[in-house]
């Protein structure tokens, strides 16, 4: 309800490069993308833990979207960031992070190696193949735009 009810309020700290934008999963690079927010509270930790996102951090120097920070708040009281599959506990608890923001890094957590029957496993699952389907095609379906673009960027060099 916090989220909503202060969706893109701005939080900055003084000395810190990063600034917080209150936003849940809907507004980051993750937008639609429910599964990541399952696989930070299952695969990342080493025991599952429920988390809802808080917002994004964004460094000030360099904003674009792909250098932003995912806020996760932990159902242990945690705050956690996420990026390029590395979770990192950024505070012990909800007072230090909004004190502090991103400052220290308690731990760093990054995505488990899976064997090859999980992998098989995954690859199996219905709704990793409705995605790789939807995939395939918005490729097929946009290929005469790819091909007018290659062929745009190719007549320039």
């Amino acid at each position: 309800m916090f989220v909503q009810n202060h969706k893109y309020k701005l939080l900055k700290w003084e000395k810190n490069i990063y600034y917080l934008k209150v936003c849940d999963l809907s507004g980051t690079i993750y937008m639609g993308q429910q599964y990541m927010k399952e696989q930070w509270e299952e695969f990342y930790l080493p025991k599952t833990t429920r988390m809802e996102v808080l917002g994004i951090l964004e460094d000030s120097r360099v904003p674009l979207p792909c250098m932003q920070w995912v806020v996760l708040v932990g159902e242990d009281g945690c705050v956690y960031a996420y990026r390029e599959e590395e979770l990192q506990l950024i505070a012990k608890n909800l007072s230090e992070f909004v004190e502090n923001g991103k400052k220290k890094v308690y731990a760093t957590y990054d995505y488990p190696e899976f064997s090859d029957e999980d992998e098989e496993t995954l690859l199996q699952d219905e709704e990793v193949q409705k995605i790789r389907q939807s995939t395939r095609d918005f490729v097929n379906s946009n290929a005469h735009v790819f091909d007018n673009l290659l062929n745009f960027l190719s007549s320039k060099q």
